[in-house]
């Protein structure tokens, strides 16, 4: 078991108070054992923390990112896959059909949150 006192040193009359004390080292935190675990108690705070933050968002929205992907007559029906997770039926002859239809083939990313209005 490790003790956090200093060894005991032999009284060398030949030399000087200083030279003892380069020898032996100078005490700059005694007691400092408290150090490590203060540090890791404060770590793993700041960590709970921030995951609490972020996951308390996360109930919030939803979101799938992926490539728009739909054959020529799913597309005329309004019906596009965006990645694998999700099925987008939109209505036909929308504006957001004729978007969905030009922007087949690249990457973007869906997003579903509550409307923050008050009904």
């Amino acid at each position: 078991m490790r003790s956090n006192a200093l060894p005991l040193v032999r009284a060398d009359r030949s030399k000087t108070g200083a030279e003892r004390r380069i020898r032996r080292g100078t005490p700059v935190a005694i007691g400092s054992s408290i150090m490590r675990p203060m540090f890791l108690a404060w770590l793993t705070l700041a960590l709970l923390l921030f995951a609490l933050g972020r996951l308390s968002h996360a109930g919030d929205q939803m979101e799938v990112a992926g490539f728009i992907n739909a054959t020529a007559q799913e597309a005329d029906e309004g019906y596009f896959a965006v990645g694998g997770d999700a099925m987008v039926v939109v209505k036909q002859g929308s504006g957001l059909q004729r978007w969905l239809k030009s922007h087949s083939g690249q990457r973007v990313r869906l997003v579903l949150a509550p409307d923050s209005s008050v009904n």
